[in-house]
């Protein structure tokens, strides 16, 4: 699954040329989210909450080029120095992995997020009715 926003906001010196979007994924499957930015001296992160908690998991900080150690089973960075590409990865989507995600510069903080629902399966049906002869009581 990709997915593809186009918002461009240029903020003191760093711009946000493509930023990620909201999206929903079944369990099992891989999903990017795309953020392209130019940085100047600054640094990209990405960020997680787990459920239930008030703190973030930092992922991924461009200066260290990869995804933390603890982290490389989970999450993976789709990277493009020339063009500012630092796409997150969620290598196998479970329900725990379906929160809020923020992404920005180290130095200027978070400048936006975006979260992800982990749906253990994808559902649809048809209903058919039949109506008959109906008697009104009088």
């Amino acid at each position: 699954m990709l997915i593809d926003c186009c918002l461009l906001a240029v903020i003191s010196g760093q711009t946000i040329v493509k930023a990620p979007v909201n999206t929903a994924a079944r369990v099992g499957s891989r999903v990017i989210f795309n953020y392209t930015a130019i940085t100047g001296d600054d640094y990209v992160i990405w960020n997680y909450a787990p459920a239930g908690r008030t703190w973030s998991i930092r992922i991924y900080v461009s200066k260290k080029e990869k995804v933390d150690r603890n982290l490389q089973d989970k999450f993976d960075i789709e990277r493009d120095d020339v063009n500012g590409v630092h796409n997150l990865v969620i290598k196998n989507v479970r329900i725990d992995l379906g929160v809020r995600y923020t992404y920005g510069f180290a130095l200027e903080g978070s400048k936006g997020s975006v979260e992800l629902v982990a749906l253990r399966m994808l559902c649809s049906f048809t209903a058919s009715f039949r109506w008959g002869p109906r008697e009104l009581a009088p």
